[in-house]
C-alpha cells in the first residue's frame, strides 16, 4: 500500500490515508505528472498549411482573365470589393495592362494609398478621369507617371485628405 492515496469508502466521502509517524515528507510519494507534451519552448509549429483561401482562389481566378474584365469593364468591376479591385490595379500593371481606362474602372473611394510609379500607359485624360473616384487618398506616387499641370492643380480639389505626392 503507498503511503498516501486517495481512497472512496461506502458513504461516497474521499478519505486519504497519512504516512506512519516518524517518516519525512519526503518520503510520500506524489502521483506522477502526466506529460501532456513537450515544453513550450521545443513544440512544434501548429500552424499547418492547407490549402488557399477562397478568397485567393478567386482573385487567382479573376487574374487570370484580367483582360476579358477590363473589356467587360462597367457590367462587373465597379461591384468588386476595394481590396479585390486594389489586388486586380497591382495585376494589371504587372501584366502591363494598366492605362488611364482600367485605372478609371478599378479607382475606388476607399483607398488611402495609390503607386503610380513608372506607369506610362497611365495618361493624363485617363487619371484625370480617376481622381474624383480617389478622394480618401492620402498618398499619390506619380514619379515617371505622364501627369501634367492641369492634372496636378485638380489633386487639392478631388483629393483633399493627401498628404504625401511623389514626382519625379
Amino acid at each position: 500500500m503507498p503511503p498516501f492515496y486517495w481512497s472512496d469508502d461506502e458513504e461516497d466521502q474521499p478519505s486519504f490515508t497519512f504516512p506512519q509517524p516518524g517518516t519525512s515528507r519526503l518520503a510520500v510519494q506524489k502521483p506522477p505528472r502526466q506529460k501532456l507534451g513537450p515544453p513550450r519552448r521545443q513544440q512544434k509549429s501548429i500552424r499547418t498549411y492547407g490549402p488557399p483561401a477562397l478568397e485567393a482562389i478567386c482573385l487567382g481566378c479573376l487574374a487570370e482573365y484580367m483582360p476579358e474584365l477590363l473589356e467587360a469593364g462597367d457590367a462587373v468591376l465597379p461591384h468588386l470589393p476595394p481590396p479585390t479591385k486594389l489586388s486586380l490595379l497591382t495585376v494589371a500593371r504587372s501584366q502591363g495592362l494598366l492605362d488611364g481606362r482600367a485605372l478609371g474602372l478599378l479607382a475606388d473611394g476607399e483607398w488611402l494609398r495609390l503607386d503610380l510609379a513608372g506607369c506610362k500607359e497611365v495618361d493624363d485624360a485617363g487619371l484625370q478621369a480617376a481622381l474624383p473616384s480617389l478622394s480618401s487618398l492620402q498618398a499619390l506616387d506619380l514619379t515617371d507617371c505622364p501627369a501634367a499641370a492641369p492634372t496636378l492643380r485638380l489633386l487639392p480639389t478631388t483629393c483633399p485628405h493627401l498628404t504625401l505626392l511623389r514626382l519625379g
